[in-house]
């Protein structure tokens, strides 16, 4: 009679730590999954604003670019006859390239 209760009482708390330990599992894998999840958030956070300062940064840059070529296109080159003077045609023909940069990528609402 001893014997048989011995293993009901043995095969019970095997049955209950297994239990506890299914549960103990459940709980960790759903922590986990809270925290994948709010790690994942994280960076999605992190690269909206990433995305964010690089557009920012790159309107800045394309003001100042386009600030840039207008103040070349309004300066005027050198007058005088290309056919009498070689580097007076170097001149307008550079400016005449450099004017056009500024439309050609979209500056003065032109795109």
């Amino acid at each position: 009679m001893r014997g048989r209760y011995s293993f009901v009482v043995i095969a019970s708390l095997a049955l209950a730590l297994a239990l506890i330990g299914l549960f103990w599992n459940a709980h960790q894998v759903s922590a986990d999954n809270r925290n994948w999840h709010a790690a994942v958030a994280a960076q999605q956070r992190q690269a909206a604003a990433e995305q964010a300062s690089q557009q920012r940064q790159g309107e800045q840059l394309e003001q100042r670019l386009c600030t840039t070529l207008q103040r070349e296109a309004a300066l005027k080159p050198p007058a005088g006859s290309p056919a009498g003077n070689p580097s007076r045609a170097y001149e307008q023909a550079q400016h005449a390239i450099l004017a056009q940069l500024g439309p050609d990528i979209g500056c003065g609402g032109k795109r």
